[in-house]
């Protein structure tokens, strides 16, 4: 598929996953909330800074963001998908110093040294050209300016959706999560991330983890939770019978039985890599 239509077929999966992160938005919120805050503390943001958050979904990091900087300050939230922005500009109305754009990050629109920080949670490791894309970031950032991204470790640390991939293997609808990408864990390896700032030409990148916990309260909310945050999941699970739906998910309630509490509900654990360069 030419690089257009690969960008066009991933706009239109996320468009078709913004009702779901929607409907998932707070649980995730909770789940994903030390990871928008090490984010910001890591890009050192203080207040009157302009901000740029790249492939910002449903944009809890840039309100993050946006507290920091304060008033005086500014972020822009993008995305390169119509649907998610529409939930990004509902979420967001009233506030006076945040702005939402269309940006594909491979491309941005923005002045040279336009931003004191770029801020990317889960982007850069899903785009088809992660290396242009840092570019472009290393472009539009000030002298000094900081990147700052987070990008999942492996499936291991991360049963809240690796625990679907071997029973999804089984039946061909996952490919190898250590292939290269883009996809979910692409950019598990630091040494990957290292290499990838290291060669857009930033200085200093650091990685570190950081750990949180994705609780749901019975199976069938973890399940409805996977089909609504990975469109591309749902698209697989789609195409396959009622009958083997069924064999599936009654597979997977078992491979999940190991995160179940004592009142049904599941508790998972999560890690992703967080890391920083500057200018």
């Amino acid at each position: 598929m030419p690089p257009h239509d690969q960008r066009a077929a991933l706009v239109k999966g996320w468009n078709r996953a913004a009702d779901g992160w929607a409907r998932q938005q707070l649980a995730f919120d909770r789940a994903a909330a030390p990871v928008a805050s090490r984010l910001v503390d890591l890009a050192e943001l203080e207040p009157g800074m302009k901000v740029l958050e790249l492939a910002s979904g449903l944009g809890d990091t840039g309100l993050v963001a946006a507290a920091k900087v304060g008033p005086n300050g500014s972020v822009v939230l993008s995305d390169a998908a119509p649907k998610m922005l529409e939930r990004l500009r509902d979420r967001t109305k009233g506030a006076g110093n945040i702005e939402v754009k269309e940006l594909f990050a491979e491309g941005l629109r923005f002045d040279t040294a336009a931003v004191d920080a770029v801020l990317c949670r889960w982007g850069y490791m899903l785009l088809l050209d992660p290396h242009a894309a840092l570019q472009e970031t290393r472009r539009v950032l000030a002298p000094g300016g900081r990147v700052s991204l987070a990008a999942w470790t492996v499936h291991t640390d991360n049963p809240w959706t690796g625990a679907t991939l071997q029973a999804l293997a089984d039946r061909g609808l996952q490919g190898d999560p250590t292939r290269p990408g883009p996809h979910m864990f692409a950019w598990a390896d630091p040494a990957t991330i290292v290499e990838a700032l290291d060669g857009a030409g930033f200085f200093d990148a650091r990685v570190e983890q950081v750990d949180m916990t994705f609780d749901f309260g019975s199976f069938d909310d973890w399940w409805d939770a996977r089909l609504d945050l990975s469109p591309d999941f749902a698209a697989r699970i789609a195409e396959i019978s009622p009958e083997e739906r069924d064999e599936l998910t009654e597979e997977l309630e078992r491979e999940v039985e190991p995160w179940r509490q004592a009142d049904g509900s599941l508790r998972f654990p999560g890690r992703t890599n967080v890391a920083v360069a500057e200018v």
